[in-house]
């Protein structure tokens, strides 16, 4: 005697697989939503709507003359926006973002990446969401939106190129900008790329438009010691002192102390020095040592200046902005006025808010309607 086997239907065969894998809420439903997904009853996007982000590795020759085993192949996220397969005669803008210090090319999606982004709860980074909304409302212009990872061994490369970390500068102006450029439609011309950043990520946005304003026609930094010169040691003095006294290196550091040998590797890399191949600009006892010093100040934007000034005037557009109990507001407020006096075409804004906050509600209402604004849209 033969019995019927009944088929299981697709809709209940998703619905057991949730529940055997943990998800806690298997019987909420959502008739009106097509690509509903009941872990996540809140994120319903109507698939044409919806961009998607790829996560995918950039394989870097660059980077290969490292001194402390960096990874050469390095992760990076591409956001591409609603109808980028559908229309497939268009090419888009490129918005380059760059992460903090202990970021990756995760932190603007998820901001589990970044210990100085504070509780995990309070971080709310999700920029594929925002972008989604932004772009079906009308909002801003679609854009690709490229984040790199520039985690490294000391936990940031400081965008710079170091012969003890590697070449990074090299490799996002060169090996990333051209991948980017080869594997999608871009636009693949300067006034149709911009780079931003927070933190690290803008003071490196800043120097690499300062210095390649042929690749990056605009650029955004938000809370970045954009001026070392006048208020960087006065800052930061007691941590450059615990940096010079740390035995070695270590995950356990504070992590403004790890950022402080972070920098001295970017910026004065020693090799002959142990255990930190790097020069700390300050003795023990918190006595400027100048020659390290001067070093340091090659990568500070503000001492730049007088040589990259005309570069800067040639972009379509910068902006600037800053939390006003933020350390970094005073660099900030400096650097913009070296700009003004510079006759440099800027905008400079304070808002309430230290460091870390009114970060994610920033980057969703000034830095994307920015470059939706300045970034070219066509060929």
């Amino acid at each position: 005697m033969h019995s019927k086997i009944r088929l299981l239907s697709l809709p209940f065969l998703i619905m057991l697989t949730l529940l055997l894998t943990g998800c806690p809420c298997p019987d909420h439903t959502n008739p009106d939503c097509d690509n509903y997904n009941p872990c996540y009853p809140e994120e319903c996007i109507e698939e044409d709507t919806a961009g998607r982000v790829i996560y995918e590795k950039v394989t870097s020759t660059i980077l290969e003359t490292n001194l402390v085993n960096e990874e050469t192949e390095r992760n990076i996220s591409v956001y591409l926006p609603a109808g980028y397969e559908t229309e497939s005669n268009r090419s888009y803008p490129v918005l380059y973002l760059l992460h903090g210090y202990t970021g990756d090319h995760t932190t603007w999606y998820d901001g589990t990446a970044s210990e100085l982004y504070g509780p995990k709860e309070n971080r709310g980074i999700n920029i594929k969401k925002m972008l989604d909304n932004l772009i079906k409302n009308g909002s801003i212009e679609p854009l690709i939106v490229v984040c790199a990872d520039n985690n490294n061994h000391f936990e940031g490369s400081w965008y710079t190129n170091s012969i003890v970390t590697g070449n990074w500068e090299d490799f996002m102006v060169q090996e990333l900008v051209s991948h980017i450029d080869s594997r999608y439609r871009t636009l693949a011309v300067a006034e149709s790329r911009g780079i931003a950043g927070h933190s690290m990520g803008a003071e490196g946005s800043m120097r690499l438009a300062m210095k390649h304003p042929d690749v990056f026609g605009s650029v955004y930094a938000m809370s970045g010691a954009l001026e070392y010169a006048r208020t960087y040691l006065e800052l930061n003095r007691d941590n450059i002192i615990e940096a010079r006294l740390a035995p070695a290196w270590s995950v356990f550091l504070n992590p403004f102390v790890k950022s402080k040998l972070s920098r001295a590797v970017a910026y004065a890399p020693n090799p002959a020095l142990s255990p930190i191949m790097g020069e700390l600009p300050l003795d023990e006892h918190g006595v400027l040592i100048d020659s390290t010093w001067q070093k340091w100040l090659e990568h500070d934007p503000y001492s730049m200046l007088g040589e990259f000034s005309d570069n800067l005037k040639s972009l379509t557009g910068i902006r600037i902005d800053c939390g006003t109990n933020d350390d970094a507001h005073i660099a900030c407020d400096n650097f913009s006025e070296a700009l003004s006096s510079l006759e440099i075409d800027h905008f400079f804004e304070s808002y309430s808010g230290d460091h870390l906050e009114m970060i994610p509600e920033r980057i969703e209402a000034k830095v994307f309607p920015f470059f939706s604004e300045n970034l070219s849209h066509s060929k």
